[in-house]
């Protein structure tokens, strides 16, 4: 049940493995008092295919809200390392909304804006995916996120 988004029809493709999908869809907000929950993406690059291998589950010195979620830095900088040996990449961040079909607000593009910006990478853009209420495909929210740009990639039907 892996998924794969794109820009463009054949272009370039972010994948998103069956265990990663798990792991996000396991924190939904379905009850009306759950708060949001996020983690971070690790993955692999295979051409023009980013693969996203794994989500994290959130940490317990998280900080979270109905609507907010903000995670515990130190935490994510040792998750990265030590993903970073076993050969996985820091590509970007999930986090849950408690909305059937999420959209990012304007706090959650900044934060990630921010975050591609201050972090020593390579990449042309970081992965950002909200997790609404509605199982995937509908209930993900995928885009690209950078310092002064945000696009939003499409589910491949078929894929």
């Amino acid at each position: 049940m892996s998924l794969r988004y794109v820009l463009a029809p054949g272009g370039a493709s972010v994948i998103i493995s069956d265990k990663a999908i798990a792991t996000m869809i396991r924190f939904r907000q379905i009850g009306p008092s759950q708060k949001e929950e996020g983690g971070q993406l690790f993955g692999r690059f295979d051409g023009s295919r980013t693969i996203i291998v794994e989500a994290t589950s959130p940490k317990w010195l998280d900080r979270r809200g109905r609507a907010m979620f903000r995670p515990n830095r130190w935490l994510q900088q040792r998750e990265i390392r030590v993903r970073h040996v076993r050969g996985l990449h820091f590509i970007g961040d999930w986090h849950t909304h408690p909305e059937k079909i999420p959209q990012p607000s304007k706090e959650d593009l900044q934060n990630m804006a921010e975050c591609f910006e201050r972090s020593l990478h390579e990449l042309h853009a970081f992965i950002m995916i909200i997790v609404g209420t509605e199982l995937p495909p509908e209930g993900f929210h995928v885009s690209l996120v950078k310092k002064d740009a945000v696009l939003i990639l499409e589910h491949e039907v078929g894929a």
